[in-house]
């Protein structure tokens, strides 16, 4: 009776090495969306004071629609993505990723046209509009590259490239305000830059 106790208990340090291996699994994938979101709303808090209001306004609106169209991503191209490999376990498992890669170009493509039509409806001059609908198509195939490497078994390059991201954004736009040369069109600039780093 005691042995079949004991036989069904688990050691305190196997419970604890389970507990710590889950807890680097799910601070590994929080640390990315983490330092995104926190690139994010530092930008906005330094932009507050530094930007006029309908500036700092079409400046938070970039950074509310371009999530929106990341977020159709994952939902129309990062959801195949990460199951493609789980219908075809047989045969070749990426078949339908060049379909996947060519369908996240037109997807990109278009939300870099809506991006920037919006930032010039918006009020944005055309060179402005044109570089946040970059941005906004950039940040879609990052979005696409982040959604396979963690296919592929690779997510410390999509962390990686999250907190490099969260990095070149809050270094960049905090030299903007440093050199007192805060302006829309360069913190769209910046933005741009971020996003392909």
């Amino acid at each position: 009776m005691i042995g079949a106790i004991s036989d069904g208990l688990t050691p305190a340090g196997t419970r604890w090495a389970g507990l710590l291996a889950a807890a680097r699994r799910y601070s590994l994938a929080a640390l990315g969306p983490f330092t995104i979101a926190g690139a994010h709303f530092a930008a906005s808090v330094l932009f507050l004071k530094l930007m006029p209001p309908a500036a700092f306004g079409l400046f938070a609106f970039v950074l509310v629609a371009v999530p929106f169209w990341l977020s159709l991503s994952v939902a129309l191209l990062g959801a195949p993505l990460a199951t493609t490999c789980q219908r075809h376990p047989d045969t070749d498992p990426w078949r339908e990723l060049p379909t996947l890669l060519k369908a996240n170009l037109l997807f990109s493509a278009a939300a870099m046209i809506a991006v920037a039509l919006a930032a010039a409806a918006s009020g944005a001059a055309a060179a402005t509009a044109v570089l946040f609908g970059l941005y906004g198509g950039v940040m879609c195939v990052r979005w696409f590259a982040r959604w396979l490497s963690y296919a592929t078994h690779h997510p410390i390059r999509a962390v990686l490239s999250d907190v490099a991201y969260g990095v070149f954004l809050v270094a960049g736009l905090a030299a903007l305000a440093v050199l007192h040369v805060v302006s829309l069109a360069n913190a769209a600039a910046v933005l741009c830059v971020a996003a392909g780093a």
